[in-house]
């Protein structure tokens, strides 16, 4: 593997795997989230990632490519630490915040689902997980969960198993 963002790699699974495992190693320490765009080169058809952008601790908005650098395939972001109300090891999703009590739409399976593109995470205990959205005539929101490489859970949680 590249070991970077912007190394070249046959398939998107290598490249968001390899691009979460740099941002975790480059930024162990970090509790905030951390996201880029997975492209595919418009002169090579090779799959490549972006140097991700830092998010805060709940959110992240993904790095983009040039606009002649190639077409966006999918998404990733990590997950921060591991924190006490447990929501690092899964990909976000539509609900009720449990800290306001109002309903909240804009998550990780959200905006796969607009998109219609994958959505790459990678966990605290070095897990790299794929949500692949159902099509759009399908169920909104919903998807499936794909561990791409396995980890560990954060304390609490039992995603992984």
């Amino acid at each position: 593997m590249g070991l970077k963002p912007g190394d070249a790699f046959d398939h998107p699974f290598d490249t968001a795997i390899d691009a979460l495992n740099w941002t975790y190693q480059t930024y162990p320490n970090s509790p905030n989230e951390w996201a880029g765009s997975i492209y595919q080169g418009l002169n090579d058809g090779k799959f490549y990632a972006t140097n991700p952008l830092e998010g805060g601790s709940t959110w992240s908005s993904p790095s983009k490519p040039a606009w002649n650098q190639g077409d966006v395939r999918g998404l990733y972001h990590t997950h921060g630490q591991c924190t006490s109300n447990n929501t690092e090891d899964d990909f976000s999703r539509p609900g009720i915040d449990p800290k306001t009590g109002k309903y909240v739409e804009e998550s990780d399976t959200h905006t796969a689902w607009g998109d219609q593109k994958p959505m790459f995470v990678g966990t605290p205990g070095g897990a790299v997980l794929l949500f692949s959205p159902n099509p759009p005539s399908g169920p909104e929101n919903e998807g499936t969960v794909t561990i791409l490489q396995p980890g560990k859970c954060c304390p609490g949680e039992n995603y992984l198993k």
